[in-house]
């Protein structure tokens, strides 16, 4: 029963280790037309199938931050007052994808 429950155990952490090792990070900066940080905006991450995988806001420099997100091509969806942007990004595993700064228009 010991060795059955530490068996179980064992195969659990790897699965759980496997699936963290194939996640990415990603990460960038969302400027207003001026190329000050726009403060307010808020990006979420569309997954192909067209479901929202994540939603945040940037931080007072414009920065955002995914982590832990499966490997895909993804839309990037950045909302600013009333406008809307949408931008593809591939994120990779076990990976920083940092993309360039996002300028928005006017």
């Amino acid at each position: 029963m010991r060795i059955r429950i530490l068996f179980i155990a064992a195969v659990m952490l790897l699965i759980a280790t496997v699936s963290f090792a194939q996640s990415g990070t990603l990460r960038g900066k969302i400027l207003k037309y001026d190329g000050t940080p726009a403060v307010g905006a808020t990006v979420t991450l569309l997954h192909p199938s067209g479901f929202v995988s994540d939603t945040l806001d940037v931080d007072n420099s414009g920065m955002f931050y995914f982590h832990d997100v499966t490997p895909s091509t993804f839309t990037l969806k950045v909302q600013y007052g009333k406008k809307t942007q949408y931008f593809k990004v591939i994120v990779r595993a076990q990976q920083y994808t940092d993309i360039r700064p996002i300028k928005l228009k006017r």
